[in-house]
């Protein structure tokens, strides 16, 4: 059995793949004990072509082709194939750390882990960190095995970024643990639902990814409409999911990223859609999300976030009129 998969969906990545690819070509396990999935989502591109060529030059890639479906169906389709005894979602334009897998993996077997959280940097194309990156808020990626409701609670934050851990593959096959195909933001639901059912879980914080910003990218597409209807959707998930919980386990961290997902929604609409201001204000005092919680709010949030108590809707036209 190989130690790893790496699942990669490819949807117009041509240009980045090779950057991508050679990161994880260049790593201190042997080619043999892990496998490379790519995924072509339907790329009207040369993506296909790319992947197949580093197919036929390394017996560890194997390429799968399917009609285009979004990044969450082409995720199912490498973990429905991953036969790996772990997971690692690399997206085409980031890039990892040379030689750093080895390491994680054997933190992976040490401790019996069924997730490890590792930290990331984020850069432009050409590989500068950017401007966000020189003043970030640090997640907590202190050491300590701890289930996955703990992590939660204590240290995930709200940045829920699946290509910053690595997963057991028996808790992602076993319990049919798929990413929403119909979810435009698939990463966040996904990842509390993992860790519900995780059992140990670590971080470290040396980091070993590469995400890179680039104009076009699915989550910097300037639509409005379809940024609102998913963070409504969102929203809904993240209520849903947190009524599910036995015991009210998670709720702390639940009401803290439906508190964060409701900011970023009601900024959405004061910076972008302000004449949806009263309809997006109203469904949020109707679905009883307000007063939002202020645990474990960054400083700078904390007014905003008792701003929207008082009001959404005066909320929406302040921050309309700071932007104007």
């Amino acid at each position: 059995m190989k130690r790893l998969s790496i699942i990669v969906p490819l949807y117009n990545s041509a240009r980045y793949l090779p950057r991508c690819m050679n990161s994880l070509l260049h790593q201190d396990i042997p080619l043999d004990d892990y496998e490379i999935l790519l995924i072509n989502d339907g790329s009207p591109d040369d993506s296909g072509e790319v992947a197949e060529s580093y197919a036929e030059k390394y017996s560890n890639i194997k390429v799968f082709s399917k009609e285009n479906g979004g990044t969450s169906s082409a995720r199912n389709v490498g973990i429905k194939n991953a036969a790996g005894k772990y997971l690692y979602f690399v997206d085409p334009d980031d890039y990892v750390l040379e030689n750093s897998l080895g390491n994680l993996l054997q933190r992976m077997e040490d401790e019996s882990l069924d997730v490890l959280r590792f930290g990331y940097i984020e850069v432009d194309e050409q590989g500068r960190p950017t401007e966000s990156c020189k003043h970030p808020e640090t997640p907590d990626y202190s050491a300590g095995v701890m289930d996955g409701f703990s992590f939660m609670e204590k240290r995930l934050g709200t940045a829920c970024f699946v290509w910053t851990y690595l997963f057991r593959t028996a808790l992602i096959q076993g319990n049919q643990l798929f990413f929403d195909e119909l979810a435009y933001i698939d990463d966040t639901p996904w990842l509390p639902r993992v860790l519900a059912l995780a059992e140990r879980v670590d971080s470290v914080g040396i980091k070993r990814h590469f995400y890179t910003i680039r104009e076009g990218s699915l989550v910097r597409i300037g639509n409005a409409e379809k940024s609102i209807a998913a963070q409504m959707w969102l929203i809904e998930e993240l209520c849903r999911q947190s009524a599910q919980m036995a015991n009210g386990k998670g709720e702390r961290w639940y009401r803290k990223m439906i508190s964060h997902s409701v900011l970023s929604l009601l900024t959405t609409v004061g910076v972008n859609a302000y004449d949806r201001k009263d309809i997006i204000s109203s469904w949020v005092i109707e679905k009883g999300l307000v007063p939002l919680s202020l645990n474990g709010a960054a400083f700078h949030n904390r007014l905003k976030l008792r701003m929207i108590n008082i009001s959404p809707a005066w909320f929406c036209r302040v921050i309309h009129r700071l932007n104007s």
